[in-house]
C-alpha cells in the first residue's frame, strides 16, 4: 500500500484567534507543507508579527500595488501548493465594499461587487482544492440567531452589524463556497445552522496551555494570594461589539453572591498581550466564558486546557452534538449566578470538574488531534 504524499496547503488570510499559524504549525510537524499568509498584521494585532509566513503588506500600498502583489503572488504559488484553506471567506480578492485591503476605496468598491472571490474559479481551473472555514459573525446568519431571544446578533453597533449582518455579502459568500469550495469547516454552533459544514474544533498546544503552580508565575503578573475565589471573565476589545458575551449578567451575579457574604472576585483584563494572559487564567478558581453565542470560544478552550472548572452557554442543538464527557458547565445569563455559587461553595466540585477539563481540552483541542482531523479532511478532498 502506497503512503499517502505529503499535503501542500496555503491557510489565509486573516489572524483568527491564531489558529491558522495553529494549525499550519501542526500540519508542519506531521509533515506536510503547510504556510500561513496574511494580507498584513493590523495595528492592533502588532504583537502577533512573528505568526505568519508570508506577510503581503498591503495596508501601505496604493490600490494598483496590491492588486500587483496578490496577482504575482498568486501566480507563484500554483506551483507551491495543491490545497488553498481560507478563513471567514476572504479570498485573495478582498471584498471590494468592505475590506481595509480592497483594490479600490470601499466607497466605490460597492459597484464593483462582481470582481468579489473571482480568483475562486480561477484556482479551481487549475485544478485546486478550497477549503473554507468560518469562526462567528463571518457567516453567523440573523435570520437564524431570531430564534435566541440573547442572540449576540442584536447588540452590536450598527456599523458592525453593516459589515457582518449585510444579507447579500452572506448570500453571495454561500453562493460561492457551495459553487466553488470542496470542504466548509466551521465551529459547533455554526454546524447547527448550516448542516453541510464539518466542525473542526479549535486547535491548542496543550503543552504550553497547561496548569502552572503560583511560583512558576512571573512575579509580575501574581496576584494576591488573599482567599478569594477568582473567577476570570474575558470581553470583546471593542465597545462597538456590545455585550456578545453576558459580560453584564457575569458582574451582576458576582456582585449579588459577594452580597451574600461570599469571597468572590471578578479578574477583568484588557489589551494584554495573547502569550501573558495565560498568566493571569491560571490563576483563576473559575472561569466564565460566554453565555450567548451558544457554545465555548478560544477563551474557553484555553482555560480548559489549563485545568479551570468553565461556564458557557450551549444552545440546546450545540448541546446535542457534544461529548457525553464534556465537562463545561452549562448556564445562561439567568442560571449564571446559581452555577457560580455552586463552583464557589463547593471547593472540592471546582477541583473535580477542573481536572476534567483538562483531559477534555487534551483529548479533544490538543494541536496534534486536531492536526490529524485535518489530514483526514483533506486527503478526502
Amino acid at each position: 500500500m502506497n503512503p499517502k504524499p505529503p499535503l501542500r496547503v496555503l491557510h489565509l488570510p486573516l489572524i483568527v484567534m491564531n489558529q491558522g499559524y495553529v494549525y499550519c504549525q501542526t500540519l508542519k510537524n506531521l509533515g506536510h507543507k503547510a504556510d500561513y499568509l496574511l494580507y498584513d498584521i493590523p495595528a492592533e494585532d502588532a504583537s502577533l508579527h512573528d505568526i505568519c509566513d508570508i506577510n503581503l503588506e498591503l495596508t501601505n500600498k496604493g490600490y494598483w500595488e496590491r492588486f500587483k502583489t496578490v496577482k504575482r503572488f498568486v501566480t507563484e504559488s500554483l506551483d507551491k501548493y495543491d490545497i488553498y484553506h481560507f478563513h471567514s471567506a476572504r479570498t485573495f480578492i478582498p471584498f471590494m465594499a468592505y475590506s481595509r485591503w480592497s483594490f479600490l476605496p470601499n466607497w466605490l468598491g460597492r459597484y464593483f461587487d462582481f470582481l468579489d472571490m473571482l480568483d475562486l474559479p480561477y484556482l479551481k481551473s487549475k485544478g485546486k482544492k478550497i477549503v473554507f472555514q468560518f469562526w462567528g459573525c463571518d457567516i453567523r446568519s440573523p435570520a437564524y440567531e431570531k430564534q435566541y431571544p440573547e442572540a449576540m446578533c442584536f447588540v452590536c453597533d450598527p456599523e458592525i452589524q453593516r459589515i457582518h449582518c449585510d444579507k447579500k455579502l452572506k448570500a453571495k459568500i454561500l453562493h460561492f463556497i457551495r459553487k466553488y469550495g470542496d470542504a466548509t469547516l466551521a465551529t459547533g454552533d455554526l454546524v447547527a445552522c448550516y448542516n453541510d459544514f464539518q466542525w473542526v474544533r479549535n486547535a491548542i498546544d496543550t503543552s504550553y496551555w497547561k496548569p502552572v503552580d503560583y511560583e512558576m508565575i512571573p512575579e509580575k503578573f501574581r496576584l494576591k494570594q488573599d482567599g478569594a475565589v477568582k473567577i476570570y471573565h474575558s470581553f470583546s476589545k471593542s465597545d462597538l461589539r456590545g455585550d456578545i458575551k453576558g459580560t453584564k449578567a457575569v458582574m451582576q451575579a458576582i456582585e449579588e453572591l459577594k452580597k451574600e457574604g461570599h469571597n468572590a472576585e471578578l479578574m477583568f483584563f484588557n489589551y494584554v498581550p495573547h502569550d501573558d494572559i495565560r498568566y493571569y487564567q491560571t490563576q483563576a478558581d473559575i472561569v466564565v466564558d460566554q453565555l450567548k453565542a451558544g457554545i465555548y470560544g478560544n477563551t474557553g478552550v484555553e482555560c480548559l486546557s489549563m485545568g479551570k472548572p468553565t461556564i458557557c452557554y450551549f444552545r440546546e442543538e450545540v448541546d446535542k452534538m457534544m461529548t457525553p464527557a464534556c465537562p463545561v458547565v452549562r448556564a445562561n445569563t439567568t442560571t449564571v449566578k446559581e452555577e457560580l455559587r455552586r463552583l464557589i461553595v463547593d471547593e472540592q466540585y471546582r477541583i473535580n470538574v477542573g481536572e476534567q477539563s483538562r483531559q477534555y481540552a487534551v483529548k479533544h483541542h490538543d494541536v496534534n488531534v486536531v492536526g490529524r482531523k485535518l489530514e483526514q479532511v483533506y486527503y478526502r478532498l
